[in-house]
This record gives C-alpha cells, sequence and structure tokens, in this order.
C-alpha cells in the first residue's frame, strides 16, 4: 500500500480548549496553516511568558491535503490500483508534538485536538522557558480519518465497498511535520521583533501608544491589523484599506504590563511579531 502523505497542522494540546479567536480572514482560503514556516513562529524570551498565535485551514478532500501529488493519494489492494484522492477528509488528529522548550506547550481551539475537514481554526503556543539559549525544531505526529468507496469487479460485476480508515491504518505510522521552530533568546526590551526583522515595531510616544508599519509585503494593500493579549484574546483589530509607508497606527486600548501578539495579514502575506511591555 503506498502512503498517503499528509501536511497538516502543528496543534497538539492535553488540554481541551485554548482561547484563541478564529480569524475570519482565513475562511475562504485553501488549505494553509499561518504563518509558514518561512515566516516562522516568535522567539521564546527566557524567564518570559510566551504566546503564539496559530490560524489553520483544513483541507476539504485527500488531494488538497497531499499538495495536489496524485501519486501519493492511491493505494493497491485486491490486484488493483484505487485512488482516494478525492476521498473527503473528516479530521486531523494531532497525535504530539516533540522539542518544544520545557514549559511551552500547546493548546488547540478543538476539542482533544481534533479538527474537522474544510475547517476554520486556530492554536496557541505558550508557556514561560527558562531552557539554554538556542533554536528548538519541532516535530508534530499528525493522523487523519477519511472515508469513501472502493469499486473492483468480480469478474463481470462491479462491487462497491465502503471503507473508513486513518493514515495510521493505511501505512503503518504517522506524518512527520517539520520546519516550525522556536528560538529562545535573553534579549528583553519594550520593542520584541521576531528575528531580525524590523518592519513592524512598538513606539511610544508621551503615554501614546503606536504600531509603526514599514513592511513592503504589505504596502498598498488591504490589511487587517490584529493584537492579542497573553490569553490569545484579541484586545485591538483595525481594517486597513490601503497601507501606505511608513505608516502609523495609534494603539486605542491602554496595555498593561505584559506579551502581545500582533498580528498584521492581507490577502497573500501574514506577518506576526510578539512585544512586551514593561514600564
Amino acid at each position: 500500500m503506498k502512503k498517503i502523505l499528509l501536511i497538516t497542522s502543528i496543534f497538539y494540546s492535553l488540554n481541551t480548549f485554548s482561547q484563541c479567536t478564529l480569524n475570519p480572514v482565513y475562511q475562504d482560503s485553501s488549505f494553509g496553516i499561518w504563518p509558514t514556516v518561512d515566516i516562522n513562529l516568535p522567539q521564546a524570551i527566557q524567564g518570559q511568558p510566551y504566546l503564539s498565535v496559530i490560524d489553520i485551514k483544513t483541507p476539504t478532500t485527500l488531494i488538497e491535503a497531499s499538495g495536489g501529488d496524485s501519486a501519493l493519494t492511491s493505494f493497491d489492494t485486491l490486484g488493483q490500483t484505487f485512488y482516494v484522492g478525492d476521498w473527503v477528509v473528516d479530521d486531523f488528529e494531532i497525535v504530539s508534538v516533540t522539542g518544544l522548550p520545557s514549559g511551552i506547550s500547546l493548546d488547540c481551539y478543538d476539542p482533544n485536538c481534533i479538527i474537522l475537514g474544510n475547517a476554520l481554526s486556530c492554536a496557541t503556543f505558550s508557556g514561560t522557558t527558562n531552557d539554554p539559549l538556542g533554536i528548538y525544531p519541532i516535530e508534530i505526529a499528525v493522523n487523519v480519518n477519511t472515508h469513501g468507496d472502493i469499486v473492483y469487479y468480480l469478474g463481470p460485476f462491479p462491487i462497491t465497498v465502503p471503507v473508513t480508515t486513518d493514515l495510521y491504518s493505511a501505512t503503518g505510522a504517522y506524518q512527520y511535520i517539520t520546519g516550525y521552530e522556536i528560538e529562545v533568546s535573553n534579549i528583553s526590551s519594550n520593542n520584541i521583533k521576531i528575528k531580525t526583522n524590523n518592519n513592524i515595531l512598538l513606539s511610544t510616544i508621551g503615554s501614546n501608544k503606536y504600531i509603526v508599519i514599514n513592511d513592503p509585503n504589505f504596502l498598498n494593500s488591504s490589511c487587517d491589523l490584529r493584537i492579542y493579549d497573553i490569553s490569545g484574546k484579541l484586545i485591538y483589530s483595525k481594517e486597513i484599506n490601503s497601507l501606505p509607508a511608513n505608516s502609523m497606527f495609534k494603539i486605542d486600548n491602554e496595555l498593561n504590563n505584559g506579551v502581545y501578539i500582533f498580528n498584521l495579514v492581507s490577502n497573500n502575506f501574514q506577518s506576526s511579531k510578539k512585544f512586551i511591555i514593561s514600564r
């Protein structure tokens, strides 16, 4: 039996629910996870609360989940090869996650980290770590449940057999998702930015706080600006019709000391930044 390759969510938790908020920007998207591995996850600062919000839109069928590779969505049995790429994805089951810095866990929006096919979801990485400085690659084991019909011939007579199965039963292994990582750092300031990207920062002018954006990926495009607190609660949002260069947006909310996640989303890009406010 050929392996069915499924590239899927990175969310796993022993908890039932996380407190993240579903992002309607991705409601009509095809299968995807945001931020992507190119953007990756924010840094974790030693001894500081960590929060990263992840958005996901699950695939509808196995061919979508496999990235369009039909060679990975067929299997051999009864002397025939059966194409199963159009089988419906019932749900994803996040089986395990390894490699996270100690003290940081992943909490799913959906109960038991089982996400229905063709559904919008989210999850949060959160906690506090004092692990040594360095980059921690994350590996996630995923199972997927599906069903469909196979039709084989017994002589001239077609016989339809309904099949319900999952990735592990079909292949003997889970799919492992890699590429995401968390970097543990000891650098802490009022303006915390991911990696070396300085295109988005938090600025204080007098008693007022401003988000300053100078990211060419979003220039002159329509965007959705959101800020989440440490619990994943949405505390600020703004729709931007056309983003000019060196944009500055006053945050109307009074932000208390703590960790916040800035999320900027357009049709083609997403950027997530973490910053810490301390006085």
